[in-house]
């Protein structure tokens, strides 16, 4: 009976949280523009068919898909997922049609624009142009906080806070008395001591210095230095040259530190005078930093986001080792503590950026004159700093597009001049884009040596060989070429003579002069081929008079001689008798036959038979 009550007020609650989404959906729906109600309409009917929903939608699901679909971004994202799921499943036409379609229901969406809704829109550029200028803002405060001037502007900051604070055991009375007294000469303090640490740390860093080769014409000694590897400059030292090379034996030094001399250079800290000690015979040596751009370490109070009447416009210079008080030099200081380091740190990061820039393929930047100058004997006339940074950012726009534009128009230039090799022109410009001009003309030779490679592939069966003759030069494949056709060419003229067309190769890979000999050789022992019957007949002790004699008397001198006489003494059954039976007493076949035909014959063999 308990639980009776407890349901109705369930009921009651869940009815009357049902009235409070009704009207809150009802309320939404007022403010909507027609152009938002037909956004929403194209958005449901599409969410229903890329997410499979095919029941009818209720109050509720309306609700919660506007709340999730609610702005074009939200829309298009709800819409854009659903579409690669459709994708999965579905062919790549029925997907481009589907796309083609939303599209242009969309595009005719926008017919129904008013007022509001391009008022909306603007805003919502307005408020994008607004966090991206912030996000630049916060981007550049966060290298500025990186480098030397950041940490001693940020230490101070804190160390005085801390001071600034009053004491849990402090009275109003002299916490007043206190900050009355002291502020200024305790800023004072706090900056004096947090640059020298910090420059402490700094020199804890080696000064690299190298002596480099001596000027005998002027009698100078140049000296490269670097610190933290930041900046390198160069000092020259006059030396006589009478003195030069024992100056140059003895140089061995160490730096010098001071806390003194010290400045700011891209708001990281640089010696401004420098001293070098001769460790092996007590000199020094001074010189001055040379580099451009120096500035004073200046910290101004109004710069630290504290609050403080008694350090309000005061600014503390270490150059000076003093806390400046007029209204001038409030006013250059703090264009020099904000304004300027600001600008630096703006001018620098956005260098940084030029040079990752995708287009800036030839690494330039911007120069030093698009940098905004402090006038600091009219301080009064200096922008602010929102104006500075604004003319700075246009200018890096501008150096960017135009960077872009050198870019297109050079990748452009390169087309014409790789087109051949690259059909394609997509393919082209996502090769340039992504490797430069190295890239596309390594592919641009891989191409031309594959082209070259199909056009000789017959000549090439093994294409290794190619390969080989390829790295030599394009001149050398040529010529192998025109060589194998001159080959090919002599082959047809010889084929009958060489039946297989390996033994051709092998024999013109010799010399023509070669082929030349072969082929005469070839046609002689094809001459005695056809005369079988003839020399079956001949008696090779008398006169021949078919010439066979002199025929073989011509081999004699040649390597087919061996080739010739077998003819002979395969086809004859007279000589080859003689040979089987007397040719012991001869050193081989040719002594046997060439005593044969002598004339002399009985008489050499008589003369043999002695000997053994």
């Amino acid at each position: 009976m308990k639980e009776q009550p407890t349901l109705k007020l369930r009921i009651l609650f869940t009815g009357v949280l049902f009235l409070f989404i009704i009207g809150t959906l009802n309320a939404q729906q007022q403010h909507k523009t027609p152009y938002q109600h037909r956004i929403g309409e194209i958005t449901q009917k599409y969410f229903k068919l890329l997410y499979g929903y095919n029941k009818q939608l209720t109050v509720y699901d309306r609700m919660q898909l506007d709340m999730i679909t609610d702005g074009e971004e939200a829309s298009g994202f709800i819409l854009g997922v659903g579409i690669l799921g459709y994708a999965a499943n579905h062919s790549e036409t029925d997907t481009k049609r589907l796309l083609s379609q939303i599209k242009i229901e969309l595009k005719q969406a926008e017919r129904l624009k008013t007022a509001v809704d391009f008022k909306r829109e603007a805003n919502k550029k307005l408020e994008a142009a607004r966090k991206k200028l912030e996000a630049a803002r916060n981007r550049i405060q966060d290298q500025f906080e990186k480098t030397d001037a950041g940490k001693i502007q940020a230490e101070i900051r804190d160390n005085y806070y801390k001071w600034l604070s009053k004491g849990e055991f402090e009275k109003n009375a002299d916490y007043e008395i206190r900050k009355e007294k002291l502020s200024k000469e305790t800023f004072f303090e706090i900056c004096n001591s947090t640059i020298k640490n910090r420059i402490k740390d700094i020199s804890n860093y080696d000064l690299k210095t190298e002596l480099l080769p001596y000027d005998s014409e002027n009698e100078v000694f140049s000296i490269s230095f670097s610190l933290n590897d930041l900046n390198k400059w160069q000092n020259t030292l006059k030396i006589p040259i009478k003195d030069a090379e024992n100056f140059k034996n003895e140089w061995d030094v160490k730096w010098e530190q001071n806390l003194s001399d010290w400045c700011l250079i891209d708001n990281y800290l640089y010696p401004t005078k420098i001293t070098l000690s001769n460790t092996k015979n007590e000199s020094q040596y001074r010189f001055v930093l040379p580099l451009s751009n120096q500035k004073n370490i200046i910290v101004a109070f109004n710069g630290l986001g504290l609050e403080n009447v008694y350090t309000k416009d005061v600014v503390f210079d270490f150059s000076t080792g003093s806390v400046k008080k007029s209204k001038q030099e409030i006013k250059d200081s703090l264009d020099n503590a904000f304004y300027d380091n600001k600008i630096d740190s703006v001018f620098n990061a956005y260098n940084r950026e030029i040079l990752n820039n995708h287009f800036n393929i030839d690494k330039e930047t911007l120069s030093i004159d698009n940098k905004p100058i402090i006038d600091k004997e009219n301080p009064d006339k200096n922008e602010s700093f929102d104006l500075a940074f604004e003319k700075l950012k246009n200018t890096c726009n501008e150096f960017s597009e135009e960077l872009e534009n050198k870019f297109n128009l050079k990748r452009d230039s390169i087309y014409l001049q790789y087109s051949e090799y690259f059909p394609n022109r997509l393919e082209f410009n996502t090769l340039y884009e992504e490797g430069g001009n190295v890239a596309v003309q390594k592919a641009a030779e891989i191409t031309r040596k594959e082209n070259m490679y199909s056009k000789y592939s017959e000549y090439f069966p093994n294409k290794s060989e190619f390969n080989i003759l390829y790295i030599q030069g394009e001149n050398i494949v040529i010529q192998k070429v025109e060589n194998l056709k001159k080959r090919d060419k002599m082959y047809v003229q010889y084929s009958e003579l060489f039946p297989i067309k390996a033994e051709f190769d092998s024999v013109y890979e010799q010399g023509e002069s070669v082929v030349i000999e072969r082929v005469q050789d070839l046609k002689t022992l094809k001459t005695l081929g056809e005369c079988v019957k003839k020399i079956q007949s001949i008696n090779f002790m008398k006169v021949d008079e078919y010439g066979i004699q002199e025929l073989i008397k011509n081999c004699k001198d040649r390597k087919i001689y061996p080739e010739a006489l077998k003819i002979v003494f395969d086809n004859n059954k007279g000589i080859s008798k003689i040979w089987e039976k007397e040719g012991m007493y001869f050193y081989n076949q040719s002594e046997f036959y060439e005593s044969y035909t002598s004339g002399d014959y009985k008489k050499i063999l008589k003369e043999k038979k002695k000997k053994i």
